[in-house]
């Protein structure tokens, strides 16, 4: 069985791009029911492109490991849980902090936590924060990236992803009520959200490649990403600060860790490459 990239990067693209252009076009808000139903039925274009290249490639052993990849927590172990938890809060903290003195503010309470988040916080609140990551990660990284390291080293295989994911979420800079329209196109904050996703992509392909593909590392470490830049009050400044500290992360990880930089020959590559030779 061979991965099947292009196609499935088109038909996720192509899956979204049909209901979010339109719903883009009309001027609707994504805060809008039943309207946004339209947005949702884009949001589900990853994982339902996935879910059609893992049935379509007939290998039930593979499907069965992609699967538990998903919904097995046993598969993370126990120190890639503290990565998993705490560097999001932690690189989000400290790209506040560093954005305070450059710009000579003062650390106050205030300025680090988002009081009118924490009230709204609900079981249903946190369940909605779950659906993007479980929806992209079960597509991005549990089939996307399994196919570029098929054929580029992890480096190179992120680059793509992350150019390709970013193009995904175009759309969304054109929508009413979206956090990428507020950022808007070609504007400092946008580049700012570019760098952040390429950054946070490379770190994502970090903790799944070490973590021998688990799908359900991506998902928690994507919902606490989103959640700590809901909870952490950040200024433009403490943003770029936040992405540069990032970048500086992923740059050390790569170009230190040998395990990272062998390439398609990972852990990963280990768990899912006899059950996609047929």
């Amino acid at each position: 069985m061979r991965f099947r990239v292009i196609q499935f990067f088109v038909t996720t693209i192509g899956l979204t791009w049909l209901f979010f252009i339109p719903f883009a076009a009309l001027q609707w808000s994504a805060g809008e029911f039943p309207k946004n139903l339209l947005f949702a039925a884009g949001g589900l274009g990853p994982l339902t492109a996935s879910f059609i290249m893992v049935r379509s490639s007939g290998n039930r052993g593979y499907m069965r490991e992609y699967l538990s990849r998903i919904f097995s927590p046993r598969r993370i172990p126990p120190g890639w849980w503290c990565a998993i938890l705490l560097l999001p809060p932690a690189v989000t903290s400290a790209g506040i902090l560093l954005g305070t003195v450059l710009t000579g503010s003062r650390v106050t309470s205030a300025s680090l936590l988002n009081m009118d988040i924490v009230a709204r916080i609900t079981p249903f609140y946190v369940l909605l924060m779950l659906l993007a990551p479980i929806f992209e990660e079960i597509a991005w990284r549990g089939y996307g990236l399994d196919s570029l390291q098929s054929r580029f080293r992890p480096a190179a295989a992120s680059l793509i992803l992350a150019f390709v994911w970013w193009g995904w979420h175009l759309p969304l800079f054109f929508m009413a009520d979206t956090y990428q329209s507020q950022l808007g196109l070609f504007t400092t904050q946008s580049l700012e959200f570019l760098v952040w996703l390429v950054a946070a992509t490379f770190i994502m392909t970090w903790i799944y490649n070490g973590t021998s593909g688990s799908i359900l590392a991506t998902i928690i470490f994507h919902f606490v990403m989103n959640l700590s830049n809901e909870l952490l009050v950040t200024t433009l400044a403490a943003e770029i600060a936040r992405s540069g500290i990032l970048v500086a992360l992923a740059v050390f990880i790569f170009a230190i860790l040998p395990r990272v930089r062998r390439g398609p020959h990972t852990a990963v590559d280990r768990v899912w490459r006899p059950l996609t030779e047929s």
